[in-house]
């Protein structure tokens, strides 16, 4: 929020002290030499005190200049996470067009807990899975989650299977959700009860990514203690 500061010109008027002009009361010529001088007490009792000048007239305050407005930064927003150039929500056409015609699409079932219609597509040579869903039977159809388990594609920060704890932490940082990312694996995104994003499970023995899950709800597809679906 941006905000301007300003000062209120002053109404009170500036006070000057006139100079006070004291005239000594000396003895006239013709008196006589006789005369006793007067005493400084009596000097200062018959001095006559010149007025005051007026006071000048009231000079308002000149307000400072705005002060700068203090912009916060702000970081810019993720880019949303992809695997193969696929995301949370792509569409069946998008889908097709990173990975092809899945080998592997059963016709939608209607599931009685969601009120959905679902499809699991099948990538056997590139180790894919991709669950699908659609409030249609006919669609569209849309990725709600999407497992990887095969060497053939990356997420979009080029994190794949076989990398290293290392190279997840440093491709993703801040990003990684403290809460999810225990028991062999790091989770990326919105965590909670049912966490948003992406998962690397870990193999336990070499400390490298074995699984990647993306999509809704992925802690539930990640099995205890991170060891997969």
């Amino acid at each position: 929020m941006l905000y301007r500061a300003g000062v209120r010109a002053s109404s009170r008027p500036l006070r000057f002290l006139g100079p006070l002009l004291l005239t000594a009361c000396g003895a006239s010529e013709t008196s006589p030499a006789s005369t006793p001088a007067k005493s400084a007490a009596t000097a200062v009792a018959t001095a006559t005190v010149a007025p005051s000048p007026p006071a000048p007239p009231a000079v308002a305050s000149a307000a400072p200049p705005p002060a700068a407005a203090s912009a916060v930064p702000v970081a810019p927003p993720r880019a949303p996470d992809t695997l193969g150039g696929v995301a949370e929500g792509s569409l069946d056409t998008d889908v097709v067009k990173a990975l092809g015609k899945p080998p592997k699409a059963p016709p939608p079932h209607y599931d009685m807990a969601t009120g959905d219609y679902v499809s699991t597509w099948v990538y056997p040579a590139k180790g894919i899975s991709i669950s699908m869903w659609s409030k249609e039977e006919s669609g569209p159809f849309k990725v709600e989650l999407m497992h990887v388990y095969g060497m053939s594609v990356k997420t979009n920060e080029g994190i794949g299977l076989g990398a290293s704890v290392d190279d997840v932490m440093k491709a993703y940082g801040a990003a990684i959700d403290k809460e999810t990312s225990k028991d062999g694996v790091i989770g990326i995104g919105p965590g909670g009860e049912e966490p948003d994003g992406l998962a690397f499970l870990f193999d336990p023995k070499t400390n490298k990514v074995r699984w990647i899950i993306l999509g809704r709800d992925w802690e539930g597809w990640a099995g205890p203690r991170g060891k997969g679906p």
